[in-house]
C-alpha cells in the first residue's frame, strides 16, 4: 500500500475562512485533488480516474475514492496540526488510550467498564442480566457493543507536534505487538503527554451497533463528557452461550487488545499499510469489519482463524474468537 500525499496550497476564502488544498495518490495511481477547512469539512474532491457519480463507480472505485478523502483528512492533521480528524480517527491516539486502559487497577477497570463487561457476559451467561436489550429477531450479521472513553486530557491541547512525531516514531519502530504499549509509555515518559498522567475521566453508557434485517441500527448511550470521545469500543460478545465469560483481568487484556486492532483499522482505511506492532489479527472498527467482508480489496484481518501473511495475533487475548452474538 502506497497511498500519498502532498499539500497543494493554502487560501483564503471571501468569507475568511481557511481552506487546504491536498493532492493524493491512490493504491490505484489515480490522482485525488482534495479541498477542506481546517476541521476537516471537504468542498471539493475531483478525480479524472473515477465517475463522478457513486452510482458510476465500482465498489472498489468508491473505497478508493473514501480512503483518499480519509487521508486526506489524517494527512492535514499531521502536517499542520488543524482539528481535520476526530481522535478515535487517530491510530497513534488509540495506542495511547490502550497504554492508559492498560495501567489501570483491576478495580478502576472495573468502576469505567464493568457495565459494558456485563453487557457482553450477558450474552454467554445466562444470568447475568444485559444493560442494553436488542431484539434477537431483529440481528442479521455482525453486532458490537459500544462505549465512549473519555481520558482527563485534552486531546488539541496536549497532543503537539513533536508529540505526535515520537508517537509516530514509536509505533513505526517496535516490531513486536505486546511491547509496543509500553514502548508508548517509555517514550512519552516526562512529555507533557507522559503516560504516568494518564487517567480515564469516564465513559458512556453502553450503545449497541449491529446489522439489520433491512438496515443498520445504531444506539448510542447517552455521554455526558463534553467533546469527541477519545476511542470508541465496539466489541463483539466472544465464547459459546453457557459458558463463563472472562474475567474482569481477562476482559481489559481483550480491550487493550481490540484498541490497538482499531488503530490497525485506522491504518486500512486509509490505504496504508499498518506498522509491524499494529499487524495483528482480532475484531477492531465495526465498520472496517463490514469492509473487509466485502471488498476484496481487504483482507479479513477482524478474525483469528484464518492465516494471513504478515498479521499474527499477539499473546493478549490469543485464546478469544469474536463472533456475531
Amino acid at each position: 500500500m502506497s497511498v500519498s500525499g502532498t499539500i497543494d496550497g493554502v487560501r483564503t476564502t471571501d468569507q475568511g475562512e481557511t481552506r487546504i488544498g491536498i493532492r493524493v495518490v491512490d493504491n490505484n495511481g489515480a490522482e485525488h485533488g482534495i479541498e477542506m477547512d481546517t476541521h476537516g469539512e471537504i468542498y471539493i474532491h475531483q478525480c479524472d480516474a473515477y465517475a463522478d457519480k457513486a452510482a458510476d463507480r465500482t465498489p472498489q472505485e468508491n473505497e478508493y475514492n473514501e480512503q483518499a478523502r480519509r487521508y486526506a483528512k489524517y494527512y492535514v492533521f499531521r502536517e499542520r496540526g488543524y482539528p481535520t480528524i476526530e481522535p478515535r480517527q487517530l491510530p497513534e491516539w488509540l495506542v495511547v488510550v490502550a497504554s492508559a486502559v492498560a495501567q489501570l487497577s483491576p478495580r478502576v477497570f472495573e468502576v469505567h467498564f464493568g457495565d459494558y463487561h456485563q453487557q457482553l457476559r450477558s450474552v454467554v451467561e445466562p444470568d447475568v442480566d444485559p444493560i442494553v436489550d436488542v431484539p434477537e429477531d431483529d440481528v442479521a450479521g455482525l453486532r458490537v457493543y459500544l462505549l465512549n472513553v473519555h481520558l482527563d486530557i485534552d486531546f488539541e491541547e496536549r497532543l503537539d507536534e513533536e508529540t505526535l512525531a515520537e508517537l509516530t516514531r514509536t509505533v513505526d519502530s517496535t516490531a513486536d505487538p505486546d511491547a509496543v504499549i509500553q514502548e508508548i509509555a517509555d517514550a512519552l515518559s516526562g512529555r507533557p503527554l507522559d503516560p504516568d498522567q494518564l487517567s480515564i475521566a469516564g465513559v458512556s453508557d453502553v450503545g449497541v451497533l449491529y446489522q439489520g434485517q433491512t438496515k443498520e441500527i445504531e444506539q448510542e448511550g447517552d455521554d455526558p463528557h463534553p467533546g469527541p470521545a477519545d476511542a470508541r469500543l465496539e466489541l463483539s460478545p466472544t465464547g459459546t452461550p453457557g459458558e463463563q465469560y472472562l474475567s474482569t483481568e481477562e476482559f481489559q487484556i481483550l480491550v487493550v487488545h481490540h484498541l490497538l486492532c482499531q488503530a490497525r483499522d485506522c491504518y486500512l482505511q486509509m490505504g496504508l499499510e499498518p506498522p509491524e506492532p499494529l499487524r495483528v489479527l482480532g475484531l477492531g472498527r465495526y465498520r472496517q469489519t463490514v469492509r473487509n467482508e466485502h471488498l476484496e480489496m481487504y483482507e479479513p484481518v477482524h478474525g483469528t482463524t484464518e492465516a494471513i501473511e504478515g498479521y499474527s495475533l499477539p499473546e493478549i487475548g490469543s485464546h478469544l474468537e469474536p463472533n456475531s452474538v
